[in-house]
């Protein structure tokens, strides 16, 4: 039995060969293959595309003869796929064979040969009225003297168009040889450039390759959680090939380990076993400042040594008694989860909803586990937010009870409720239970606003939207601080969790 049938496939997702059924149609590699098929089609002579190692040329040149290679004899179609010549008389010869030419004499020379070709490039350009197109691969092996032979072959044309049309595949080094060779650069038609993914294709083309091996419509998106996409994205730095040699290990991980979903976990785990060696590019502020806020921001907020913070010296109010408990402190490296920025949203507005505050602390904090985030006013809508655990600051208030509104299932749901609370509605905050793992966390929604008597709470209740107002209810901060250390008390009533609807409609109780 093969490994993808385990997963429901018809067909391996990953595979590491060009397979052109895979094709994952970014937007610069159909705009790069409508430009190479417009020029060639049009007969304009020379097209050369760069590309550092991974970044999909080979798949885009297997896709290119596809697309030109439509069953008619109007196109004649040459690959070369390692232009290493030693001599130019050897790249002739390849070039003739290439072609079907009548083997040349020994003796021939240089000249003959290039005579020859221009015969037949005349005689299948203009007689047939074939359009002949060589595609090189790997161009950046290419020697001086072939792109010498290649501008001396450029310049056989008409007076309407040229008659061979050749499309180089190469890496950035050929960029130098072009610099040095301006007789040749002037001859190009098209200069087109592949980089590396952003983060949205990167998650696209994942999704594209695991429908194309038939995962159904759900299995698509629900195989891979959204942080360990993105964790994908940085550890591959956007290569495609890296991309897919990292899928491919975390996929048969995923079944030896009997698992049902690829987590972050697991992603980095078969990552240290791969040579992956790009990384993305942060500035020095991302790769030294932020870690650095980030630590001072938790002992800040978190105060590890136990050491009490200066207080003004103001009357206390007195407050009911009730349960002693033991509240267990979170890690400071945990995550609540993961968030995509929606558009029109903003950072400092996801902040202020999780967390029912914003402050310099809590942004260090946050831009601590998004190193790739550079400047939080320009992030783009659909990146995911991580979002770390903050220091529980609910014990060292005087007012001792909250109303809790309700409770969701995920970070996504308690977002949602938030974006859709109304303005005019007393505002909330989530309190989540993170000390439990991530199957039976809970984020509880309560008011922002404390209160000292329990009255005052239930008053609070009359001013909440109606859908809310039936199933709020009254919590001493004791229970819910039993509920994040996952103790949550047997006479503390709840409403039901919140689960957030498919279509994206807001979360009802």
């Amino acid at each position: 039995m093969e490994y993808f049938s385990l997963l429901h496939l018809n067909r391996e997702p990953f595979s590491n060969s060009p397979d052109p059924e895979f094709f994952f149609d970014s937007r610069q590699h159909t705009a790069c293959l409508q430009n190479l098929e417009l020029a060639i089609r049009l007969r304009q002579g020379l097209n050369v595309v760069l590309g550092e190692v991974g970044t999909g040329k080979t798949t885009l040149c297997r896709q290119l003869i596809r697309r030109l290679d439509d069953g008619g004899e109007k196109i004649a179609l040459f690959l070369i796929l390692d232009p290493e010549f030693n001599t130019p008389r050897e790249f002739l010869a390849h070039l003739t064979a290439l072609f079907a030419i009548p083997a040349m004499a020994d003796d021939a020379t240089e000249r003959e040969i290039k005579e020859a070709l221009k015969d037949y490039l005349f005689a299948q350009g203009v007689s047939e009225e074939r359009i002949i197109v060589l595609i090189i691969d790997e161009g950046q092996k290419l020697p001086g003297f072939c792109l010498e032979t290649l501008r001396e072959l450029l310049n056989f044309e008409t007076n309407t168009h040229k008659l061979l049309q050749t499309v180089i595949f190469a890496q950035p080094e050929l960029r130098d040889e072009l610099r040095n060779r301006p007789n040749f650069t002037d001859r190009i038609s098209n200069l087109l450039t592949l980089t590396p993914f952003g983060f949205a294709d990167t998650r696209r083309m994942i999704q594209h390759r695991l429908r194309h091996a038939g995962a159904t419509e759900g299995q698509d998106s629900g195989l891979f959680s959204l942080p360990a996409l993105w964790i994908i994205h940085r550890l591959s730095g956007g290569y495609p090939r890296k991309i897919v040699q990292l899928c491919s290990k975390t996929v048969l991980s995923l079944i030896i380990q009997n698992k049902t979903r690829v987590s972050v976990a697991l992603v980095r785990a078969c990552a240290s076993r791969l040579p992956l060696r790009r990384r993305p590019r942060f500035s020095t502020l991302s790769k030294l400042g932020l870690p650095i806020l980030a630590g001072l921001a938790w002992l800040l907020l978190a105060n590890p040594w136990g050491t009490s913070p200066v207080q003004p010296d103001l009357p206390k109010r007195p407050t009911p008694a009730a349960p002693s408990t033991t509240t267990a402190a979170p890690q400071p490296d945990a995550l609540l989860g993961a968030l995509p920025l929606e558009a029109g949203d903003t950072l400092q507005k996801v902040i202020t909803r999780i967390y029912g505050r914003y402050n310099p602390g809590l942004l260090a904090m946050v831009l601590g586990v998004n190193p790739a985030i550079v400047n939080p006013k320009t992030i783009r809508a659909g990146s995911p937010i991580l979002l770390p655990t903050a220091p529980n600051l609910l014990i060292d208030q005087a007012e001792a009870y909250l109303v809790q509104v309700a409770r969701c299932d995920s970070l996504a749901a308690a977002n949602h409720l938030l974006s859709t609370w109304p303005a005019d509605a007393p505002p909330l905050q989530v309190i989540p239970n993170y000390p439990l793992p991530e199957h039976e966390r809970l984020f509880l929604l309560c008011s922002r606003q404390s209160f000292a008597e329990e009255g005052a709470a239930r008053e609070f209740i009359e001013h909440l939207p109606p859908v809310q107002r039936d199933t709020a209810t009254v919590v001493h901060k004791t229970t819910i601080s039993q509920q994040q250390g996952g103790q949550a008390s047997d006479k503390a009533a709840a409403p039901a969790p919140i689960n957030q609807k498919e279509n994206g409609s807001q979360a009802t109780p």
